[in-house]
């Protein structure tokens, strides 16, 4: 209903109040809309469906968790057959992506002296550093992770691949890497071959490799 100004004009009611009065009594809409993504390969027996993408920097990233149903189809194509020595893999991805965090937290500058090797008292003082920046707000929003060639049984392989991952220095967080297939691909397989074969040295040093580092840097150990 229109009113009356102190003139006596009729004045309509600003829009908003209309559309307060319409919704006045009626049910609130409770329904919102979310999308999801479905990954497939061929020997999955149903779709991994994600609806946990976290979108950094306008990048797509997805939390690989080994008590992820979907991913452990996504890897060995039924539960059932996801076995635990693949999950080692994702530890060491955690200990690339806690190190890659901490080099990007450290001193820009280079040495003087080119690439020397750290000694285990840097080391705690760089992780040292780079927990202060964190707790600061300093820390990046990703990092670039480099994971190397891994040879499969039948003779193919995968990698190497680069590739990015949301940046964390706690080992407890889940790796979380970008939303790409090639990334994903190369993750089933490497996870694969650890599970296939614990014979397969290369990865294995790889992992031995990642971890012993890992501790010094103080992170928790991790299983092989």
């Amino acid at each position: 209903m229109p009113f009356r100004s102190g003139r006596n004009k009729l004045v309509a009611p600003p829009a908003h109040q209309n559309i307060s009065r319409a919704m006045a009594g009626a049910v609130p809409c409770d329904v919102s809309l979310k999308r999801v993504v479905s990954i497939v390969s061929p020997e999955q027996k149903s779709p991994w469906v994600l609806d946990n993408i976290e979108c950094i920097d306008g990048i797509e990233f997805v939390a690989l968790k080994q008590r992820c149903t979907g991913f452990c189809r996504f890897v060995s194509g039924a539960i059932k057959d996801f076995q635990q020595n693949g999950a080692s893999y994702l530890q060491s991805l955690v200990a690339l992506r806690n190190q890659a965090t901490i080099a990007s937290l450290g001193d820009p500058d280079p040495s003087p002296f080119g690439d020397v090797e750290q000694t285990s008292a840097a080391i705690r003082k760089a992780r040292k550093v780079a927990k202060t920046k964190a707790a600061n707000g300093h820390m990046p929003s990703h990092v670039e992770v480099t994971c190397p060639r891994v040879g499969m049984q039948d003779g193919r392989h995968v990698g190497p691949m680069t590739f990015k991952m949301k940046a964390s220095i706690d080992p407890r967080d889940a790796p979380t890497v970008e939303l790409e297939p090639y990334v994903l691909h190369y993750i089933k397989y490497a996870m694969l071959a650890f599970e296939c074969s614990n014979d397969n040295r290369d990865l294995r040093s790889l992992i031995n490799g990642i971890i012993e580092l890992a501790q010094f840097f103080s992170i928790q150990s991790l299983p092989v």
